[in-house]
């Protein structure tokens, strides 16, 4: 389900900034090298959200089969 949410949120958010180009140009210009730490600790949420999910799916064997 967590999957499902995400990505459903990303398609909403990737057509929002297709049709508003301006919101997305705004959202780069706080990309810099000084905030790096953001893209870090949602990189790491992410990972931690994949490795819960193939433990799951390890411990119920269907990594398995």
């Amino acid at each position: 389900m967590i999957v499902t949410l995400l990505g459903w949120g990303w398609t909403v958010k990737g057509l929002f900034y297709l049709t508003c180009p301006k919101f997305a140009m705004k959202s780069l210009t706080r990309a810099s090298v000084e905030r790096t730490y953001e893209f870090v600790i949602a990189g790491a949420v992410l990972v931690g959200i994949g490795l819960v999910i193939a433990y799951s799916l390890f411990t119920r064997g269907a990594l398995l089969s």
